[in-house]
């Protein structure tokens, strides 16, 4: 496994000064004063960590939407493209994706964040995804609901604090501490994902556990370990994977399953596991250096439900959290790509279960 270290210079701090035009307000004062007062400060945290990552994008807009069950969420837009989301009343960073658009850039109706990859618009009673098109269930609407609940209440009980207390307005200004050696741990070849922007066996209608098969069953043949036969296309493979499996399946065991059989009828090693939770998903990542799949919390609801690849993580852009890097195996549109998404790993609605494929 490669460990990249980031050497900044010294104890870099970086600290954004409010201007007199935004007050200080106490935490109860903030609920008339949220749109215009949080969307500043989200900006210049925002910018203060464009800043650490060292991209040259700017922030477009910032916009505050409701989760499914009411809590606030920042979502920035950058430009040329670019979009980070925050959980408002805690400062953790829940998601950011710098290869694509704010998933809620093109809305309409009512934006409503479900978790990380569970984006979507209400129109009268539908709730549509704004990535895939899927549209949620009345029952998955409930488990959303849920799962935001949970997710809310785990970010509450483990708040970045600087960042919360600048947010709700008890500190007029924002320190960023950057340590000198920052540590992402990362797969072996790594960028294989990172580079798999298009043609990796993306097939529309919730087949995103295929899909991830796809994209490990590939990795480990650009790694040498199988040696997967031609197909006529990209999406060769992930059909070949359907018809071994009983439905569209997006759960770990299901797709270990799925993954067995495909490696046995063509002689490969049958070593795919599952996994509740985020089970050992770093020692996977940090010590054997094997990319792992995560699947979605929301058994038998496909809208609602995601299973991405994980090949890295790192402790230190959510203090308290690991923020795992993850490909989403969404086809790319209009330029957006999914195939470097950070994603904090708090409770939430990727976290239900996990593959390995232990070669």
């Amino acid at each position: 496994m490669k460990i990249r270290k980031r050497m900044l210079s010294l104890a870099l701090a970086i600290t954004l000064v409010l201007t007199a035009n935004i007050p200080v307000f106490a935490a109860s004062e903030m609920t008339s004063t949220i749109d215009k007062t949080t969307k500043q400060r989200v900006e210049r945290i925002v910018e203060a960590k464009i800043a650490s990552i060292g991209k040259n994008i700017t922030v477009k807009d910032v916009d505050i939407i409701k989760d499914f069950d009411g809590n606030n969420y920042a979502v920035v837009d950058c430009d040329p493209k670019g979009y980070f989301i925050y959980h408002v009343n805690s400062g953790v960073c829940v998601e950011y994706n710098l290869g694509a658009k704010s998933p809620f850039a093109n809305v309409s109706g009512t934006p409503m964040y479900g978790g990380p990859a569970n984006y979507f618009e209400k129109e009268q009673e539908k709730y549509i995804h704004t990535v895939t098109g899927l549209q949620l269930g009345k029952e998955a609407v409930t488990a959303v609901k849920e799962e935001c609940k949970l997710q809310n209440k785990e970010f509450l009980a483990k708040p970045i604090q600087e960042t919360k207390k600048y947010l709700e307005g008890t500190a007029n200004q924002l320190e960023v501490q950057v340590t000198r050696a920052n540590t992402d741990y990362w797969v072996s070849n790594y960028t294989y994902f990172k580079n798999r922007t298009s043609n990796f066996g993306y097939k529309s209608g919730g087949y995103c556990g295929y899909i991830a098969a796809n994209l490990i069953l590939k990795y480990w043949d650009y790694r040498g370990k199988i040696n997967l036969p031609t197909y006529s296309s990209s999406v060769g493979l992930t059909n070949e994977l359907i018809g071994l499996g009983s439905s569209a399946a997006t759960v770990a065991w299901d797709i270990s399953s799925v993954m067995n059989k495909y490696c046995k009828n063509h002689s490969f090693p049958e070593k795919a596991h599952w996994a509740v939770g985020v089970f050992n998903i770093d020692g996977e990542i940090r010590d054997n250096k094997r990319p792992c799949i995560l699947f979605g919390n929301l058994s038998n609801h496909n809208a609602g439900n995601h299973a991405v690849v994980v090949y890295g993580y790192n402790t230190y852009e959510n203090s308290g959290y690991n923020t795992y890097v993850c490909h989403y195996g969404w086809d790319p549109k209009d330029g957006n790509t999914f195939s470097e998404v950070h994603v904090c790993g708090g409770t939430g609605s990727i976290f239900g279960s996990n593959t390995k494929y232990t070669i």
